[in-house]
């Protein structure tokens, strides 16, 4: 794969997480954050950023 189209990927996915990240930071403020029964959707969230981060790392 051409280093251009690594670059192209690496900034989609760049992209995406922070999309994530604020996505996980509305939906936590909707849930009252930790403890408030927002664990579930937080743990998901959590679990996906720390995913799609590692893929970049």
């Amino acid at each position: 794969m051409p280093d251009e189209e690594k670059q192209a990927r690496q900034m989609l996915l760049e992209t995406q997480l922070v999309q994530l990240k604020l996505e996980y930071a509305k939906a936590k403020n909707k849930t009252g954050g930790a403890g408030s029964g927002g664990d579930g959707v937080a743990g998901i969230f959590d679990a996906a950023v720390q995913a799609v981060s590692a893929r970049i790392g």
